[in-house]
């Protein structure tokens, strides 16, 4: 890099060159799609359910979702990869979503064909953009990782439980990068996986939540430590959406 050049600077050119506008037009589509308003409005104490997600072969359905959480299905993305207006994650502006399409249609197809409904239905409009965020860096300690390597062929995810003040992550075989995303769901930004460890790994951790004020466990910078890792705070681009416009109703049916 040529001295003089702010890192930032460079970053926000380069972000600029990669955005473009998500086209609706050569997206797959669905055969047929219901929308209509959420089913079931959240009580006055806030409490509800709602669900997006592939239910049968050629059939995508959802539940009392938001605009936010079709998008995160659409797209794949992560609650802080969104940036959008209040209303499109408020839990009083919801909607069910039946759609159906040719059995043969795969997920990643599906997803597709939601972006196109999206654009099509609610007229979103969006485009990607890299930006520079507080991250986590998943990392090795100087002394070399302490975890347990697994016996099992595939892997088995992680199983993540808790109470008010305590989490417990466990896995029979975890490769780092599921659980640096295990340990996002967990914590205030994304976590990076920076360890450069191949290969699956037994996992039994637990740890307090952030806001956790009288848990006895450790916390997770800490509980890392325990696995020969560490937790540090770190700038990195991450890779975003945002939501130039979006309608909070839909074209009729």
């Amino acid at each position: 890099m040529r001295a003089g050049i702010n890192p930032l600077t460079l970053l926000a050119v380069m972000a600029i060159a990669i955005t473009h506008r998500a086209p609706a037009q050569g997206l797959p589509s669905f055969d047929a799609a219901s929308i209509k308003p959420g089913s079931h409005p959240h009580t006055p104490e806030g409490y509800s359910y709602s669900y997006v997600k592939m239910e049968d072969p050629g059939r995508f359905r959802a539940v009392n979702a938001n605009l936010h959480e079709y998008l995160q299905w659409a797209y794949i993305l992560k609650d802080y990869q969104i940036e959008e207006t209040d209303w499109l994650k408020s839990n009083t502006v919801t909607f069910d979503i039946d759609a159906t399409a040719p059995v043969t249609t795969s997920e990643p197809q599906m997803r597709l064909m939601l972006q196109r409904l999206l654009a099509e239905r609610f007229g979103v409009v969006l485009h990607h953009e890299m930006k520079p965020m507080p991250v986590y860096a998943l990392t090795v300690n100087k002394g070399g990782p302490k975890l347990k390597p697994s016996t099992e062929s595939t892997s088995a995810g992680v199983e993540s439980r808790g109470s008010q003040s305590t989490i417990r992550m466990k896995s029979a075989a975890v490769t780092m990068s599921r659980l640096a995303t295990a340990l996002a769901g967990s914590l205030d930004r994304p976590v990076l996986d920076k360890t450069d460890l191949t290969g699956m790994f037994a996992l039994d951790i637990a740890f307090a939540r952030l806001t956790a004020s009288d848990s006895d466990a450790p916390s997770v910078f800490a509980a890392m430590q325990t696995l020969g890792l560490k937790l540090e705070p770190v700038q990195a681009p991450i890779d975003i959406i945002k939501v130039d416009r979006a309608n909070s109703t839909p074209t009729p049916n």
